[in-house]
């Protein structure tokens, strides 16, 4: 069982989410079967509307950092723990839609930095910085981005 908010992996004993802290909902069988239904319609279809997106920009690099990252003025405001992303891939033949989780991180608080054959995500969210290295796919080139929902959404096209 997934968390319908953040798709941590949930117990069935569990009545809220411990990523989240969304309360789980057990709902008969037929609902339950609808809702996967128009899930998995939704990312097949993969049409977002346009006050869910939120774009933003990247940085095109030729190198990646050395450990300085603007976002942070000073060592006190540094993070404490830094967390791999928990992510998710569909790929539709000539498209690859890869969804980055990022809870409670504020779309301002994301860099994403284009590297040689990958993307460098880094991401902060109170004491946590989100950091991973994402592989571009080959014969893939990012087509559009945007943050959706506490995920950061890369969408590659061949």
């Amino acid at each position: 069982m997934l968390c319908d908010n953040c798709e941590t992996e949930l117990r069935k004993n569990w009545n809220f989410c411990p990523t989240c802290g969304v309360e789980v909902i057990r709902e008969d069988i037929f609902i339950s079967l609808g809702n996967i239904l128009k899930k998995i319609t939704n990312d097949i279809e993969l049409e977002f509307s346009a006050e869910t997106k939120r774009p933003f920009s990247y940085e095109v690099n030729s190198e990646p950092d050395e450990g300085h990252d603007e976002v942070y003025s000073n060592n006190a405001d540094a993070p404490k723990r830094t967390v791999e992303p928990k992510i998710s891939i569909k790929n539709l033949g000539n498209r690859m839609f890869f969804r980055i989780n990022l809870p409670r991180v504020d779309p301002d608080n994301v860099r994403l930095t284009e590297l040689d054959e990958s993307f460098e995500i880094r991401a902060r969210a109170g004491d946590r910085t989100y950091f991973k290295i994402v592989t571009v796919p080959q014969g893939f080139s990012l087509v559009e981005q945007y943050f959706e929902k506490g995920k950061l959404v890369l969408e590659f096209a061949a």
